[in-house]
């Protein structure tokens, strides 16, 4: 299968994409949620409790704006709500039998998902750089803010990319898309439950969620906002997960009940 009709591919799934209520409506909701955090960090308000002045200020608005209660019960199911559009692409058999090997099939088909994952990790970074300037806080972004930003926005664009993969892997095992939305869902919440629940005096290993260093928790349990190299670890360490699950996906695909021609 050519390049040309690969590209024909995925500019018809960003159409269907931003052709998509759904895609609005995940914008409008994202647009509230940073209204009432601009509003919540406005300089009146934060004039009452002492924080305009503070070096760090921009900061806390980012992990208000990301709380990780925020992003597990709204920003990823909104996420997972918009991988259907490349499933029922990639999946149909007119586009399946159009190409000649399983690889080619499934590199096009994650990249795809790249495509979803960059876009809405940019829309709700954008939301977040906008709320800061609507609150009238805007002249405190910095390059030191935007090196943060963009550390939140790698793992995040990592983490919304292993999601994908769990959600791509789960559909081909079990064929229901609506069934992979909730067992991979449904993963990401019993992680984050038993994170929250203290396990440390029957095991010596800490479970952290994956959403825990997308939002950049780590570092506001130590106050250190600096790139540094912890964050290239991590970021390491998403892409060690993605890798293997890609890989797993591609033997999940292999047995897949289609006649690829070799």
């Amino acid at each position: 299968m050519g390049a040309g009709i690969m590209k024909i591919i995925h500019s018809l799934m960003i159409k269907m994409l931003l052709k998509s209520k759904r895609l609005y409506l995940i914008i409008s909701i994202l647009i509230v949620l940073g209204i009432y955090n601009a509003l919540k960090y406005s300089g009146d308000f934060m004039n009452q409790v002492n924080r305009v002045q503070n070096k760090d200020f921009l900061y806390y608005m980012y992990n208000d704006f990301f709380k990780v209660n925020i992003v597990l019960l709204v920003i990823i199911p909104l996420f997972l709500s918009i991988l259907e559009f490349n499933i029922d692409i990639f999946d149909r058999y007119k586009v399946i039998l159009k190409y000649n090997d399983i690889k080619r099939w499934w590199r096009d088909k994650n990249f795809g998902m790249f495509l979803y994952s960059f876009i809405y990790v940019t829309i709700i970074n954008l939301v977040m750089i906008v709320n800061v300037i609507f609150s009238g806080n805007g002249e405190k972004l910095d390059s030191r803010f935007f090196i943060f930003l963009f550390t939140g926005f790698l793992l995040q664009l990592l983490g919304f990319l292993i999601f994908s993969l769990l959600y791509e892997i789960f559909t081909l095992i079990i064929k229901k898309t609506w069934i992979g939305y909730v067992l991979t869902y449904g993963i990401i919440l019993l992680v984050y439950v038993i994170q929250q629940f203290s396990f440390q005096q029957i095991f010596s290993l800490k479970i952290r969620s994956v959403e825990y260093y997308m939002v950049l928790v780590y570092k506001f349990n130590t106050n250190r906002f600096a790139f540094n190299y912890m964050d290239l670890i991590y970021v390491l360490w998403f892409l060690l997960i993605y890798v293997i699950l890609y890989i797993y996906g591609y033997y999940v695909c292999k047995r897949m009940d289609i006649y690829w021609s070799e």
